[in-house]
């Protein structure tokens, strides 16, 4: 299994720096499975893209986190539950750059 941490959602999301953007990006093409993502780490992505340094609204910042998250190469596992939380295809028109 394949985690990603709260630093995967944020450089795919900015996409700086470039050099771990690019990165992550041939790192997820090579994956032979979904990555998992805990809730916990959407939370910290979007407390951190809302913060001093992003500076997203947090309107922003759920989107662009819905979109990633959207992507067939993600799926949210919760830890207290049975079964995996299914992905929903937010209707949102900006796609998130893989």
């Amino acid at each position: 299994m394949i985690w990603a941490d709260t630093n995967i959602l944020l450089r795919l999301i900015t996409k700086t720096p470039v050099h771990q953007l690019e990165a992550i990006k041939q790192f997820l093409k090579a994956a032979f499975a979904p990555v998992l993502v805990y809730p916990v780490r959407i939370c910290e992505a979007l407390y951190v893209l809302e913060g001093q340094v992003y500076q997203f609204s947090a309107q922003q910042a759920a989107q662009d986190i819905a979109m990633l998250l959207s992507s067939d190469r993600f799926e949210v596992i919760c830890s207290h539950c049975p079964q995996r939380v299914p992905s929903q295809q937010p209707r949102l028109s900006r796609r998130v750059d893989l």
